[in-house]
């Protein structure tokens, strides 16, 4: 009778083992999808006009991300223009490290300041963000000033400091997340007028915002193992086979 329980433990294990490899390999390779496509975001945004840009297909594969946007913005009243450029990553990942003090260095241009960086939007909500001027390393080379914030799981933050939860070697499979990320980042070549610039990337900041929040996925949406009760399931199961007899009829039955 011992050697019957053993074997048939041996067997359960065996299988559950297999079936929590594909709930991992599930929650690694899936992505959470967007409401809409990035490139619904509107063209036109109140004062703001908008044109594609296209993007360099290197930079596209290093990025890895799962959708992007990289636009121009035009002012109707100044004629002055920003960038947007917005990335979305929907599935964990070991490093996101597409940020502007590592990626503007990368072409030639140094890190002059960050701050702290309000933005209301146009619900009357406060977003944090971060401001950064850099400068050509050439002489008499352009300024940029470059808004940054990120959406970790519809919460807007600063920094990507909460998305170190993603990471691929720390996925919690026994967790309900929706685990995806999504970066908005705004340039400007900067003026004379430190004040003006900062307006125009206020203003701008607050029209993109809401819409980009819009088509992020809905919050609450399971993580990419099953749901949170298919993975206690799985996890109760696992931890019944330790110690205690299996009816491998029962298993074969319900192997979600």
């Amino acid at each position: 009778m011992a050697v019957g329980v053993t074997v048939g433990v041996l067997v359960v294990s065996g299988l559950l083992h297999r079936s929590l490899a594909a709930h991992i390999e599930g929650a690694l390779g899936r992505s959470v999808p967007l409401r809409a496509p990035l490139s619904t975001l509107p063209l036109r945004l109140g004062a703001w006009e908008g044109r594609d840009v296209p993007v360099d297909e290197r930079a596209r594969r290093i990025a890895a991300e799962d959708d992007f946007l990289n636009r121009e913005y035009r002012d109707r009243a100044t004629g002055r223009t920003v960038g947007l450029y917005v990335g979305y990553i929907g599935r964990p990942r070991s490093a996101l490290w597409h940020r502007p003090e590592i990626c503007y260095p990368v072409h030639g241009l140094e890190q002059v300041s960050r701050q702290r960086f309000l933005v209301t939007t146009e619900a009357g909500e406060s977003v944090p963000s971060l401001l950064y001027e850099f400068r050509s390393t050439t002489f008499d080379g352009p300024r940029v000033r470059v808004m940054a914030t990120f959406i970790i799981n519809g919460r807007v933050v600063e920094d990507l400091t909460g998305a170190n939860q993603f990471n691929v070697r720390r996925v919690n499979l026994l967790t309900r997340r929706t685990a995806y990320v999504a970066r908005v980042q705004c340039a400007l070549e900067a003026s004379g007028d430190a004040e003006e610039d900062l307006r125009l990337l206020s203003d701008f900041g607050k029209t993109i915002i809401g819409p980009t929040l819009e088509i992020m996925p809905k919050e609450g949406v399971e993580s990419a193992a099953g749901g949170v009760e298919g993975q206690e399931r799985l996890a109760s199961r696992m931890a019944s086979c330790v110690g205690s007899e299996v009816d491998l009829r029962q298993v074969f039955r319900n192997p979600g």
